[in-house]
Order: structure tokens, then C-alpha cells, then sequence
């Protein structure tokens, strides 16, 4: 599991300062692209998931962060070591690759 944000390597500059206000996190550059991204869940769970729930993101990017969340929730109840329940954090994960916005599963799980 991993939280990113991507940007053109323009805006380098940009996830550098979000990396120092965060205080984790790493930079990675490839090509034209620059990436910040968190894969430590301590700070996944501490940081990002209490950040976006108090700043609401806008459109599909919100639908990912709620699916996100839950799929954050699922690890924290141990979910994920169940096979049946793992197959529902898969589910959720691809609906994230696919960027779908699923209104229903917003007015579900966000609390």
C-alpha cells in the first residue's frame, strides 16, 4: 500500500515542500515526472488518511481517497489476512486503478 502524488518535474519543487511539511515520504524522479509518495503505514494511517479527512478532496480524487480509507480500515481490523476479505481490498484497489467515482460506497463508509 501506497499513498502518491505525481506531478510534472515543473512542480518538483512543490512535492519537496509538501515532503518537509509532512515530515515523510519520499521523492522519486523519472523522466518528466516527480513523485512523492508514502508506503510506511504508520504514516499512511498517522498523517494522510487524518489529513484528507479533514480536507476533502474534489471529484474522483475524493471517491479514491474514501476507497483508500476503507481499504486502510480493512488492514487495521486485520482484513487482509482473511482470504475472503482480502478479495474485497483487491476489488477496491482496482476500482482506485480505474479511476471510478462510486457515489454509494462514499455515502457508506464516510464518517
Amino acid at each position: 500500500m501506497a499513498f502518491q502524488i505525481s506531478l510534472h518535474i515543473t512542480d518538483l519543487n512543490i512535492l519537496k515542500i509538501i515532503q518537509k511539511e509532512l515530515k515523510c515520504g519520499n521523492i522519486s524522479v523519472s523522466k518528466n515526472r516527480s513523485n512523492y509518495y508514502i508506503s510506511d503505514y504508520y504514516f499512511i494511517r498517522n498523517i494522510i488518511i487524518p489529513l484528507f479527512s479533514n480536507f476533502q478532496l474534489n471529484s474522483t480524487k475524493y471517491s479514491q481517497f474514501i476507497i483508500f480509507k476503507k481499504v486502510v480500515e480493512l488492514i487495521d481490523n486485520k482484513s487482509h489476512l482473511i482470504k475472503e476479505e482480502l478479495s474485497e481490498i483487491i476489488d477496491l484497489k482496482n476500482k482506485v486503478n480505474f479511476n471510478l467515482y462510486i457515489p454509494e460506497l462514499i455515502n457508506i463508509t464516510d464518517n
